[in-house]
């Protein structure tokens, strides 16, 4: 994909031997639909300087196994991974702002780092980025001032049984959270990532270290 071209949305839509998809540095917005449905999609170089992806651009790429959001990157659309069930791992850059409903809808991941500038992922009128993302168990989020999520902002499980990560001097705001305030497990980071305080509710066994 190169800037000098005009792409519509679904333009690949649905490409039944599309495995490999080069996007170039002067792209800065990947469109609606783009590769929705090309589930033979292995691998996608990201452009440096995509700023967008839009909503459903890569929607049921079922064998796409692995992405690199680049930086700078600030806005991804609903469902925009929705369906990549090959997918374990997303590591969003410092630059996001916005991630549409159900942007990771099922999507495998065990972990997410929420940065500090990330504005919106989960509103409370709306579905959460992170739908039917059941295997995620650890949140780490660098957001100072937690702001009111969706009841359903995380899959049950992962307010039970998942760990969450918060900034240092934070534990009280987020516990003060209908919804943050959900999760079981609160862990208060400094900003070197070492812990300074827990809160657990329920029957959660655990083990303090000191280390030193």
């Amino acid at each position: 994909m190169e800037s000098n071209a005009t792409y519509h949305g679904e333009l690949f839509a649905d490409c039944p031997s599309l495995e490999r998809v080069l996007i170039g540095p002067n792209v800065e917005i990947i469109p609606d639909s783009i590769f929705r449905y090309c589930k033979p999609l292995l691998k996608v170089d990201m452009g440096a300087n995509v700023k967008e992806i839009g909503e459903d651009a890569f929607y049921q790429c079922s064998s796409l196994t692995s992405i690199e959001l680049p930086d700078g990157l600030t806005t991804i659309g609903g469902r925009a991974l929705s369906g990549c069930t090959g997918i374990t791992e997303i590591q969003l850059p410092k630059s996001i702002k916005s991630i549409g409903p159900s942007a990771f809808d099922a999507v495998p991941i065990t972990e997410i780092v929420l940065p500090a500038g990330l504005e919106n992922f989960a509103d409370i009128d709306v579905v959460s980025a992170f739908k039917n993302c059941t295997k995620l168990t650890k949140v780490v989020s660098y957001i100072k001032q937690p702001y009111e999520i969706s009841l359903y902002a995380f899959e049950d499980e992962t307010f039970r049984n998942g760990w969450l990560y918060v900034p240092v001097g934070t534990l009280s705001l987020y516990k003060s959270m209908q919804y943050w305030s959900k999760f079981k497990n609160i862990v208060e980071m400094d900003d070197n990532t070492g812990i300074s305080g827990i809160h657990i509710d329920g029957n959660t066994n655990v083990s303090i270290y000191n280390l030193s």
